[in-house]
């Protein structure tokens, strides 16, 4: 019986492993930790690929937390791996810090301003200073200094005097911190944080050494044409009017006087942070900091007519042709879609109108007086007039092939002739082609017999 007993001695009972001392448990242990680190590692790495190849758009910071554990995950199989054999692995610790120190400065991207110009006037610019004034007024410059084209007298605040408001205003971290917050997939996280951004920004004051030379911009515009001259702020953000265009994201603001300038300026720093801008720059996946905005200050033409040239008519089955849209008044119906208006289809090499579609243009926008822009009614002989005649057809046609060859591509234009007969050029940027014409053999030529949803 007393043997039958110490089968239940505690001298006699297993002592649990993690009880158990000695050099084969010490590494038994540093082999589960290593085991570890490396199912985070590669953890990490799943949901860096999941952003990746998810097809949905992504900020900075999730893939910033992400890579940060796999950081951690990765020095812990080091530190794991010293402690199961006993080694140091220096060179394999120094190559880690070689390959942080690379991969992190893409999570803090600096944009670095080539000047310390608070603004550029047009006849300043030169290719460049393109990374200082955006594509949208580099493009002009470059048109009016290198071409010799009529485009409007004009200047460019720069990034370096968007940078300098930001920091003198104390925005920056704030706006990081509110961008921070959102997630990509929630519109709702994004209207929040671009509200909050953009009533920082417009309740901002302009610092003095902005506001000079802002205003001293103005006047030189003024000697150069007349007193009292009035201007559009427009959006030249970097990044806009490239690869990534984005069209319709930022804000322009026409028939600005002397008296609103400031607030003008204001408003088009603020669009950068609209709804659609910061969605549109985390589908592109481009960082807050590398697209600082610029604004250019550009003299208003009272125009005739205006439009659009695509020097490729990439809606034609004829490959050789460029389309022309035109309308009375300022262009701002026609980007907005809120007005109907002439369509010209043209030979490229001939300059032979193709094909004419001439709308109703029942309304026009025109210019205030006093600033601000106004729709007015069109008198009823001329509501279904061509507004471009054979002779601006040819014209826009020739500027359109310069404007290609000299950028290397089709080109998107805005143009529009004033009312004494000249013809300018506003704008030219990347047509984006859709890669292969096959997708309108699919489709229905007449589409009168299906139902209109929307």
């Amino acid at each position: 019986m007393k043997n039958r007993l110490n089968v239940f001695s505690s001298r006699n009972v297993c002592m649990p492993l993690t009880n158990i001392k000695g050099m084969h448990v010490a590494k038994y242990r540093s082999f589960k930790s290593l085991l570890g680190h490396n199912h985070a590692a590669l953890n990490s790495i799943a949901v860096m690929e999941q952003m990746y190849y998810s097809g949905k758009p992504f900020g900075l910071g999730p893939i910033r937390t992400a890579y940060e554990d796999l950081l951690e995950a990765v020095f812990g199989v080091i530190y794991s791996l010293e402690a199961l054999t006993g080694k140091k692995y220096a060179a394999l610790d120094q190559t880690v810090y070689e390959i942080d120190k690379i991969i992190s400065t893409n999570f803090i991207p600096k944009f670095t301003c080539p000047t310390a110009d608070i603004v550029l006037l047009f006849d300043e610019i030169t290719q460049e200073l393109r990374p200082m004034v955006g594509s949208k007024a580099a493009n002009l410059a470059l048109i009016r200094n290198n071409l010799g084209l009529s485009v409007p007298e004009g200047f460019a605040m720069t990034a370096y005097a968007f940078e300098r408001f930001m920091r003198e205003n104390g925005l920056s971290t704030a706006i990081e911190r509110e961008l921070s917050r959102i997630s990509s997939d929630s519109l709702e996280e994004i209207e929040k944080a671009g509200s909050a951004i953009q009533s920082m920004i417009l309740s901002a004051g302009v610092p003095d050494d902005i506001r000079g030379p802002l205003l001293n911009a103005y006047r030189g515009l003024e000697a150069k044409s007349h007193k009292g001259v009035l201007i559009a702020m427009r959006s030249s953000a970097i990044g806009e009017d490239t690869e990534a265009t984005f069209a319709g994201q930022y804000t322009t603001v026409l028939n600005v006087s002397e008296g609103n300038i400031l607030d003008a300026y204001k408003t088009v720093l603020a669009s950068k942070y609209s709804a659609k801008a910061i969605s549109y720059r985390m589908r592109y996946g481009l960082a807050d900091r590398e697209t600082p905005m610029c604004v250019a200050g550009v003299v208003m033409i009272n125009p005739g007519s205006s439009g659009v040239v695509y020097t490729r008519n990439y809606v034609s089955d004829s490959a050789d042709s460029m389309k022309i849209t035109s309308l009375w008044g300022l262009g701002e119906q026609l980007v907005d879609g809120s007005a109907s208006s002439d369509m010209f289809s043209v030979d490229r090499g001939t300059r032979k109108v193709l094909k004419r579609d001439i709308g109703r243009k029942d309304s026009r926008m025109i210019l205030e007086p006093s600033g601000g822009i106004k729709l007015e009614q069109v008198p009823a002989e001329e509501q279904g007039l061509p507004s471009l005649d054979d002779t601006a057809i040819s014209a826009l046609c020739n500027y359109g092939l310069m404007l290609e060859e000299y950028f290397g591509g089709p080109q998107d234009i805005e143009w529009a002739i004033d009312n004494t007969g000249n013809l300018f050029i506003l704008q030219s940027r990347p047509l984006h082609m859709p890669p292969s014409p096959a997708y309108r053999s699919a489709m229905p030529t007449d589409l009168t017999k299906y139902q209109v949803l929307i």
